[in-house]
Formats: structure tokens, sequence, C-alpha cells
């Protein structure tokens, strides 16, 4: 059932998003809650005659796809390595931009990034147990008083 779900959730998103990019365009367009079902309706139909009349397409277009996205992910990382302004090493490893967040405070700051990082470790584990969260949780905050 979850991937009827998925499916049924990327077309109201993605009919949704059409009523908005309709509305922002056109500001004379008045919106009716029955345009949504008629613009999921009129998906469900293209996507149901693509599926029964271009099933010999699909391979081919994904192929393409999975090509363009590894070539744009290669300029994308060369242009913004290129282009991207470089920090001094001393910048890099003594500045602490704390106040660029919202959190003023450099130790919630820091707290805040260790346990971000810490959680995401521990949820890679095979085993993860939460007292492990909270065992960082308490060196943080440890390590922060230092």
């Amino acid at each position: 059932m979850a991937w009827v779900t998925i499916v049924a959730a990327t077309i109201i998103v993605l009919a949704n998003v059409i009523i908005a990019l309709m509305i922002f365009n056109n500001m004379s367009y008045e919106y009716k809650s029955w345009h949504v079902t008629l613009l999921m309706w009129a998906q469900i139909v293209a996507l149901l005659i693509w599926n029964l009349y271009f099933r010999k397409l699909i391979n081919t277009i994904e192929i393409i796809g999975a090509i363009f996205v590894f070539v744009f992910f290669i300029v994308s990382i060369t242009v913004l390595t290129t282009l991207a302004q470089k920090g001094t090493s001393k910048f890099v490893f003594t500045t602490l931009t704390h106040d660029v967040s919202g959190w003023n405070d450099p130790v919630i700051c820091l707290g805040i990034g260790v346990l971000t990082a810490a959680v995401s470790l521990v949820g890679k584990l095979a085993d993860p147990k939460p007292v492990a969260i909270i065992y960082i949780y308490i060196l943080t905050g440890r390590y922060d008083r230092l």
C-alpha cells in the first residue's frame, strides 16, 4: 500500500504546483477545488497512455536521464569549484561563525552541530540504541562547558 500512497501523493503535489503556477502567472484565475481533481485525472490518463503505448521508450529515456544526471553533476561540481571564493586555511580552521544560523550562542551551535552529526552516525549502526544518542548528548554538554 505504500507505493499507492506515494504515487497518489506525487500526483496531488504536482497538481497543486500546476495550480499554484497558474495563480501566480494569471492573477485573474479563480481557483476551484475541482481544478486539482481534474488535473490529477489528466495526469493519470497521460501516464496510463504513456505506459501502455510507449513502453519501449521507457528504458531509453531512463538511460538518457541517467547520462544527463551524471553529466550535469560533473558540470555543476566543476563550475562551483572553479568559481567559488576560496578561504585561507587560517579562516577555515580558526573562524567560528555561529551567528549566521539564527542561534547567537556558540555553545548551542556547537551542540546542535555535534548532535546532528551524532544522530546521523548512530542511525547508520546495524543495531542503533537510543541510549547512544543520550551518551553523545551528555558528552557534548560536557565538552561545551570545558
